[in-house]
């Protein structure tokens, strides 16, 4: 994967100008279907995403792919979690977008010794009935984006059980979505309808 530095930013990359908690453009291969789509993967080949906790240590980068190359499928979200932080539950997470990439500029290389899954970008959004009450939910500051992970072990070997994510919107989500921004840790969903998808599942 790419190097980064204390603050989680990869060395010798710029990172994009998306507005953060912004759904996706709409253009390109991703602009069609309607219920699907979660992390937007930019108009490149692939788009890189961390997420760090609120004092900047990072535990999370996403790899996710617009086109195929290599081992890497289309429309698919490569998630690596070091399993040594993602432990250390913050109140509060940051999820940036470090840049949208070219397969021919750059390829990404995995971590080693990192918790890897992957899911479908296209998954559904589903309206929430009656949420889960496991793990820690956050909310994106200013907006109506949320949350909610749940851990598994401790450092350094904890794990990630779930990764559910939560639009607030009174019909279904028809596009990918940009979830970069400041989270802070609340205890439920806003009132009025949400929806949800997950790039992990509980077990």
């Amino acid at each position: 994967m790419v190097e980064k530095d204390r603050r989680g930013e990869a060395s010798g990359v710029e990172g994009t100008g998306a507005t953060a908690g912004s759904r996706g453009t709409g253009r390109g291969p991703h602009a069609r279907g309607s219920g699907g789509f979660q992390l937007d993967p930019g108009l490149k080949g692939w788009r890189l995403y961390i997420i760090e906790w609120s004092n900047l240590t990072q535990f999370a980068q996403i790899v996710a792919t617009n086109t195929a190359y290599g081992s890497y499928e289309a429309d698919e979200e490569y998630w690596y979690v070091d399993q040594a932080e993602v432990g250390q539950l913050d109140s509060g997470l940051v999820i940036r977008i470090v840049g949208d990439y070219d397969w021919v500029d750059q390829v990404p290389s995995p971590p080693s010794g990192y918790q890897e899954f992957n899911t479908p970008i296209g998954a559904t959004w589903e309206e929430v009935k009656s949420d889960l009450s496991v793990g820690t939910l956050y909310k994106l500051d200013g907006g109506d984006f949320y949350l909610r992970l749940q851990n598994q072990g401790s450092s350094p070997n904890a794990t990630l059980s779930l990764v559910r994510w939560y639009q607030g919107d009174s019909l279904q989500p028809t596009g990918p979505f940009n979830p970069s921004g400041t989270y802070e840790e609340v205890t439920s969903l806003g009132t009025g309808n949400a929806w949800y998808a997950d790039s992990l599942s509980p077990p």
